[in-house]
């Protein structure tokens, strides 16, 4: 017999049911969250290197995982018992994507490279979004005026679109960095609150970032495939709140509605 280790539908964990009603009303909003990465730093400052200093960047996301029921449990200890799964021809037609996870001798991240993409990506507003302006402080060696007089408009065309490629290029870098988290890293355990370390690779996580034409992720209830919650009250509350919202939520079969809603009890008696 073959055992899944994948789930058939993407999960989003919470730890009140009051989540649930906010994603089934308005979708999924997307959250701060700080996310370490493993960047070797620069050689030339010896206290700026993985294990010494933490790099740490802020990145807008909604979270997923792909753990199948039967391998949740610790899971939900960490995030919460109320789940609401999708399919994921939905997630992937949205964008939800698996994440790369990482560690301090990934190859792309064994160099300062990453660091550089990152602090200039960062920097770039104040010196009015033009890289050879941020090169020329960076680096010291700066045109005169009269040399930058002398440049021919052909080159001087050609700088344009260099920066503007080249902005792009760290545009696109920079947008990476939310989908790629650390294979294993420190970690406050949130039913216990003892840190330690975890690793996030058992997590399978997916993971979904704003675009220019999304605040929100969104979906229709014919999307969703099952909510789970813990209580057969709780089943009637999220049931008769799914029915009272039917034409926002775009429900078209309210028998299936409860088919959808389930207990943690129901769903380990059914195996």
């Amino acid at each position: 017999m073959t055992t899944k280790v994948s789930a058939e539908s993407l999960f989003h964990y919470t730890p009140e049911i009051e989540n649930l009603e906010g994603i089934l009303a308005e979708g999924f909003r997307f959250s701060l969250c700080q996310e370490e990465l493993p960047l070797s730093g620069y050689r030339n400052n010896p206290f700026d290197q993985f294990g010494i200093t933490k790099h740490v960047h802020d990145c807008e996301i909604v979270c997923f995982c792909d753990l199948p029921i039967s391998q949740t449990e610790d899971h939900r200890k960490q995030y919460g018992d109320y789940a609401i799964a999708l399919t994921k021809n939905w997630g992937q037609s949205k964008g939800v994507t698996p994440v790369r996870y990482v560690h301090k001798n990934s190859p792309d991240f064994l160099s300062e490279t990453s660091s550089v993409v990152m602090d200039l990506y960062r920097d770039m507003p104040q010196y009015d979004e033009n890289i050879f302006v941020q090169l020329a402080e960076v680096t010291g060696v700066a045109p005169t005026i009269e040399e930058l007089q002398a440049i021919p408009d052909s080159v001087k065309k050609l700088m344009v679109i260099t920066n503007e490629t080249f902005q792009e290029l760290l545009s696109h870098c920079r947008k990476l960095m939310p989908l790629v988290r650390l294979y294993e890293g420190d970690w406050c355990d949130r039913a216990s609150e003892g840190r330690g370390t975890r690793r996030f690779y058992d997590e399978k996580e997916w993971r979904a970032v704003p675009s220019k034409d999304n605040d929100r992720l969104t979906f229709t209830f014919e999307d969703v495939t099952r909510i789970i919650v813990k209580t057969e009250d709780e089943v009637r509350r999220i049931g008769n709140y799914i029915i009272a919202n039917q034409t926002i939520l775009r429900v078209t079969d309210t028998v299936a509605t409860w088919r959808k809603i389930q207990t943690w009890d129901e769903l380990r008696r059914d195996g």
